[in-house]
């Protein structure tokens, strides 16, 4: 077993202020994280099965479906970032496809012709498509640069679609290992195909805070404003 324990005031805080931070810290602790390699060799309709019946069984369970690796248990969250790890898995897929469509919102917002904006807002949904035209192209703000340049082959939707989460992987580069390890395997299950996301160029520290800010507020503006509380914590 390994853990990443919080510093003392932080962990005492949590205990003795009963805020719902320590509930999310919980959850995120009992969250599976369970793959091998040798899923590749089963067929895709039994491999989603495994993944689905995986998707119940807590960290404290593993050591019966994985002998090679040890349970990890984090509880250093005081640092902002890390906090987005204690996201359920809609609340993170919602993010990413927030943060996606507000990152090239400018770029969505500037397509005039009849059939592309058709085919624009029925691959990224309405309510999204519509956010990029009204409120979602003034949050950009210096993010967009970021990604400006990635995957320009890929049609705009596919690039808003892949960004959203290539941010979310960006952000945990700086985690500690345990909890980066545990977020990362999360977003493999719930994400895009790993393949298609190379974190190995990380970002630099002003372009990491600058990505972070628009996570932060896309989370706290567009994706659960109620969590601004466990920002305060």
């Amino acid at each position: 077993m390994s853990s990443t324990a919080p510093d003392k005031p932080f962990f005492d805080a949590l205990l003795t202020e009963g805020n719902d931070l320590w509930s999310a810290i919980m959850r995120c602790n009992a969250h599976p994280v369970a793959r091998t390699e040798d899923w590749s060799l089963l067929p895709v309709s039994a491999r989603s099965s495994l993944e689905q019946w995986l998707a119940q069984v807590p960290d404290s369970g593993r050591n019966a479906l994985d002998m090679e690796k040890s349970v990890t248990f984090v509880w250093n969250f005081e640092e902002e970032s890390r906090k987005l790890a204690l996201l359920d898995d809609a609340q993170l897929c919602r993010l990413a496809a927030v943060v996606g469509v507000t990152i090239h919102a400018p770029a969505l917002a500037r397509i005039v012709e009849r059939q592309a904006r058709l085919q624009c807002r029925e691959a990224l949904g309405e309510s999204l498509f519509d956010y990029a035209q009204t409120r979602g192209q003034y949050q950009t703000g210096a993010a967009g640069d970021i990604m400006a340049k990635r995957d320009t082959d890929l049609p705009l939707p596919e690039r808003c679609h892949l960004h959203g989460w290539l941010s979310l992987y960006f952000c945990s580069l700086r985690w500690p290992t345990e909890l980066r390890g545990v977020f990362q395997r999360r977003l493999a299950l719930i994400g895009p195909e790993a393949s298609k996301v190379n974190v190995r160029d990380a970002l630099s520290e002003a372009d990491w805070q600058i990505l972070w800010r628009l996570l932060k507020k896309c989370l706290l503006r567009e994706v659960a404003p109620t969590w601004a509380s466990y920002f305060n914590a």
